[in-house]
């Protein structure tokens, strides 16, 4: 009867901590490469080498109801495959509010030659106001360190 009293004690225990506990942080999703079609509603960096023949930029995308997502673009122009990856960070200081952040992995993937793919990061409501906070980093192959797109895009209604 005492081992049951213990084992009903301890499984209260056990559900009250789960219930009562917090919730981690969400890790951000790591999304997949997509084909790229820009229009006006596209406000991007320039281009930049990320290595030999492969040029990265960063976009933010924004919709009529000034929803918006981060872009992270990459062009092969050689006529080797290329590694690409990626990490975006965006409107991550302003939370997305109860939407989340924008913030994205980019899949590690082979970007065959004449190519131009990007990943897409989670949408987030900006309302109309001034953004500039997406950034995109990229690992190069064989390589510890990351690499910056030196100018952020801008977005104002």
């Amino acid at each position: 009867m005492r081992k049951m009293v213990r084992g009903i004690a301890m499984a209260a225990a056990v559900s009250a901590s789960l219930l009562f506990s917090s919730t981690p942080a969400s890790a951000s999703p790591t999304m997949n490469w997509k084909v790229v079609s820009t229009d006006s509603n596209w406000h991007c960096s320039g281009w930049a080498p990320a290595q030999a023949g492969l040029n990265m930029k960063t976009c933010i995308v924004v919709n009529s109801s000034h929803w918006a997502q981060a872009v992270l673009v990459f062009q092969n122009a050689s006529t080797l495959p290329k590694a690409v990856n990626g990490r975006i960070v965006f409107e991550s200081t302003n939370g997305g509010g109860e939407y989340g952040g924008g913030d994205a992995w980019c899949a590690a993937s082979t970007l065959q030659p004449g190519l131009t793919r990007g990943c897409f990061a989670p949408s987030v409501p900006i309302g109309c106001r001034y953004t500039d906070k997406a950034e995109s980093t990229y690992t190069k192959p064989a390589d510890a360190g990351w690499i910056l797109v030196p100018k952020d895009p801008e977005y104002a209604c």
